[in-house]
């Protein structure tokens, strides 16, 4: 999720490509630990809190991290553009609801139908030689 933050913010704000811009774009994620999902919807811990963003392997700390290196390796500071991104935009949705996050590392119910049907219909692009194959 925070690799597509920034690349994202990249794409808008520095390279300003006119992509990625239509109203309803949204970069969803999912937690995978249930206990940091509970946290996460009672105090934003991913993303909407402040106070989390010291943490590491939180969006905030990640975002800011790679920023900073994208920055020092003489990349355009995406900091504050990616930090608007996060809490203003409404293009961040972490999803941390019970029905959807298992046990950590297990799928919930819903997850586990939605893979089963990814599985059943899914296929993957060979770029290199213009075939698709079925998983």
């Amino acid at each position: 999720v925070s690799g597509l933050i920034v690349g994202a913010v990249l794409v808008r704000h520095h390279l300003k490509l006119n992509a990625l811009r239509h109203p309803d774009f949204k970069i969803v994620g999912c937690n995978v630990h249930h206990q940091i999902a509970m946290m996460d919807r009672l105090v934003g811990f991913h993303s909407r809190n402040p106070f989390f963003s010291f943490m590491p392997l939180t969006v905030t700390h990640t975002v800011k991290a790679t920023c900073r290196a994208l920055k020092e390796l003489g990349g355009p500071d995406l900091e504050q553009p990616c930090m608007d991104f996060i809490k203003q935009g409404g293009h961040l949705d972490i999803r941390a609801d019970a029905k959807v996050v298992g046990m950590y590392g297990g799928h919930s119910g819903p997850s586990r139908e939605a893979a089963r049907r990814y599985d059943e219909t899914g296929v993957v692009y060979d770029y290199n030689s213009s075939s698709s194959k079925e998983k």
